[in-house]
């Protein structure tokens, strides 16, 4: 992958996603602020944040190419249930804790 990452596409991969621009941000550990920066093209994700990105993005297509995303009664959910969902499904395709994000019965802490 190139170093420059082409950010155009990243608004219509968050409601693909059925997410919340706050659900994406937290998604990828940064603010919503960042994430209009980055969408607008005000700023560029760098080091740990452009890792950050690409990694969920690829996490992302994965689950969209498997048909596990959306996952059945996702349009119904609130966006934070929905966000929980996306998180549960990314966790089970990695076998793996999802960032800083961790998931409880109360939603995401």
């Amino acid at each position: 992958m190139t170093d420059q990452l082409d950010l155009r596409g990243l608004e219509k991969v968050r409601q693909r996603m059925l997410l919340t621009q706050e659900g994406i941000a937290s998604l990828l550990g940064i603010t919503r602020q960042t994430y209009n920066n980055w969408i607008r093209g005000r700023s560029r994700p760098r080091g740990a944040q452009r890792d950050r990105l690409r990694a969920t993005l690829l996490d992302i297509s994965r689950l969209i190419e498997t048909g596990r995303w959306p996952a059945p009664g996702a349009r119904a959910k609130d966006p934070g249930v929905r966000l929980a969902l996306l998180i549960a499904e990314i966790k089970a395709s990695n076998g793996e804790e999802y960032g800083s994000i961790h998931l409880s019965g109360e939603g995401i802490t």
